[in-house]
C-alpha cells in the first residue's frame, strides 16, 4: 500500500540523489584524501582511472549533495503542512522528529562513518523550522545569501592570490614513508578506529558545522521550502528551457575547469585558483539542472517502471544512505575486508555499481512488502505520538 499524500517527483528525485551520492561517498571511505584531489599523488594513475576521476569531479562531486539538503527542506514543509491541516501544532512533533534523526546520525557517525550529514540536517532543520511560513520571495533571498556566505572567504582568498606564485605544499606529493602511513590509516579493528572516527565526527558536527554546513544547508533548505511553496514539484512550470540553460552553463564551466586541471598535470596552483572557481559555479548550476531534469522526468511517462523503482528508493532514502555506507566501510576498513587504498578508481566504480544493484533489488522488494524503509519505520515510531506496536508497518 502506498501513501497517496506523497509527491512522486520528490520521491523520484530523492531516489536518484541517494543512489548517485554513493559514487562520491565511497571515495571518501575507500581512498586517501589527497588522491581525491591529486590523483597523481602516489604516482600510479591509469587512463581509465583518469576518465572516471574526470567524470566524478566534473559531473557528480558536490552536484547531488546540495539536493539532499534542499529536499530535506521540502520534507519540513510537507511534514508541518500535514499536521497543521489536521489542526495540530507542528512544533513538538517536529522537535521529536529532529532529535530522533540526531540520534540516528550520531550512531551512524560514531559507529560506522564520520562523514555523516544527518546530524547537520537535523540541526539546520530546527533553525529553518522557524522560517517555514515566510514568503517564498523572502525564503529565496535569504536562502541564496546563506548558500553563498561560507564560500565568500574562500573565493576572496582565491582572487587575492590570482597571478601570485603559489608554492606546492609537501602534502600534495607525499614521500614514501608518508604514503605508507596514509594507506595503512584504516588497517585496524573497529574498536581501534573508533576514537579517531569519533574525533573526526565531532569536528564535523562542531567547527565544520558552524563554519560551513549551518549556512549552506540552512540556505538550501529554505530554497527547498520556497520551491515547494510556489509549486515547483507539482508541474506548475515549464522548466525545459531553464534545464537547458543550466546544463549548458554548468557542463561548459565544469568541463573547462577539470580539463585545464588535467592538462596542468594536477597543479596545486590551478587547483587553488581556476579549478576552485569553476567548481563552485559548476556545482550550483549543475545541481539546479539535475533537479529540474528529475522534475521534468517525473512529469512524463518516459521509463515509468524505472521511475517507480527510483521512487521506492526515495521512500527508503535513510535506510539506503546508512546501509550503503556500512557496506562500503566493511569492504574498505580493517574490521572488514581491509581494501582501503588498494583499489583503483575503475575498481571502486565497479564495487559501487554492485552495491547499488544489490540495494535497488533489496529495497524495492522491501518497499513493495512494507511500504516504508526499515530505518524510516523506526524513526517514525520514535517521533509519532501514537503508540506503535509493530515496527514495520504499511503507510
Amino acid at each position: 500500500m502506498t501513501d497517496s499524500s506523497r509527491i512522486a517527483s520528490i520521491d523520484l528525485t530523492r531516489g536518484v540523489v541517494i543512489l548517485v551520492i554513493l559514487i562520491i561517498n565511497i571515495n571518501y571511505i575507500s581512498t586517501p584524501t589527497i588522491l581525491r584531489y591529486n590523483p597523481l599523488a602516489f604516482g600510479d594513475f591509469s587512463r581509465l582511472d583518469e576518465w572516471i576521476w574526470f567524470f566524478e569531479y566534473t559531473f557528480i562531486k558536490q552536484r547531488f549533495m546540495p539536493l539532499l539538503a534542499l529536499l530535506y527542506g521540502v520534507g519540513i514543509a510537507l511534514f508541518c503542512q500535514r499536521l497543521e491541516m489536521q489542526g495540530k501544532r507542528a512544533f513538538w512533533p517536529f522537535l521529536r522528529r529532529s532529535l530522533a534523526l540526531i540520534g540516528i546520525g550520531m550512531l551512524h557517525a560514531y559507529l560506522i562513518w564520520d562523514g555523516d550529514v544527518l546530524v547537520a540536517y537535523a540541526l539546520c532543520g530546527l533553525v529553518v523550522f522557524a522560517a517555514r511560513n515566510w514568503s517564498p520571495k523572502l525564503l529565496f533571498s535569504i536562502g541564496i545569501v546563506l548558500v553563498i556566505t561560507p564560500i565568500v572567504p574562500e573565493v576572496s582568498n582565491i582572487m587575492m592570490s590570482w597571478g601570485q606564485l603559489i608554492e606546492t605544499p609537501s602534502f600534495w606529493v607525499p614521500d614514501e614513508s608518508k604514503i605508507i602511513q596514509i594507506t595503512s590509516a584504516f588497517d585496524a579493528s573497529w574498536w581501534q578506529l573508533t576514537p579517531a572516527r569519533i574525533e573526526t565526527a565531532l569536528g564535523r558536527q562542531t567547527s565544520d558545522f558552524v563554519y560551513f554546513n549551518l549556512w549552506r544547508c540552512s540556505g538550501l533548505m529554505m530554497l527547498g521550502i520556497a520551491m515547494y511553496r510556489i509549486g515547483l514539484f507539482e508541474n506548475k512550470f515549464n522548466l525545459k528551457f531553464i534545464a537547458i540553460y543550466c546544463l549548458i552553463i554548468g557542463v561548459v564551466v565544469s568541463v573547462i575547469g577539470s580539463t585545464q586541471y588535467i592538462n596542468s598535470g594536477y597543479s596545486f596552483a590551478v587547483f587553488r585558483t581556476s579549478l576552485s572557481l569553476s567548481f563552485y559555479l559548476g556545482t550550483l548550476v549543475l545541481a539546479l539542472a539535475y533537479l529540474i531534469l528529475c522534475l521534468i522526468w517525473s512529469q512524463s511517462q518516459f521509463a515509468e517502471k524505472l521511475q517507480t523503482v527510483l521512487q521506492n528508493m526515495g521512500r527508503a532514502a535513510l535506510s539506503v544512505y546508512i546501509s550503503q555506507n556500512f557496506i562500503a566501510a566493511f569492504i574498505f576498513y580493517g574490521w572488514g575486508l581491509g581494501l582501503y587504498a588498494s583499489l583503483g578508481r575503475a575498481e571502486i566504480m565497479l564495487v559501487t555499481l554492485l552495491i547499488l544493484a544489490l540495494q535497488v533489488a533489496f529495497f524495492n522488494w522491501w518497499i513493495n512488502q512494507f511500504g516504508i524503509g526499515p530505518l524510516e519505520s523506526i524513526w517514525r515510531s520514535i517521533y509519532q505520538e501514537r503508540k506503535v506496536t509493530k515496527v514495520f508497518v504499511r503507510d
